[in-house]
């Protein structure tokens, strides 16, 4: 049983969600990065790729929008 509990509390330790990222275009376009969930390890890439996905908008100058 105890085991069992401690395997539940790290899973769910390592659960985690990437924030959502609104990006708008001065032509009034708009994209979206981040939103999505990581688990453990993966979660370190999740982040890498919402970085890469505000990158590649901004060189084709979208700006990050306030929610």
């Amino acid at each position: 049983m105890r085991t069992a509990f401690l395997l539940v509390a790290d899973i769910l330790g390592t659960l985690g969600c990437t924030s959502t990222i609104l990006m708008r275009h001065p032509d009034g376009r708009v994209a979206e990065c981040g939103g999505s969930y990581a688990f453990g390890l993966h979660s370190m890439s999740a982040a890498e790729r919402d970085r890469d996905c505000v990158n590649d908008f901004q060189r084709q100058g979208f700006e990050r929008a306030p929610k």
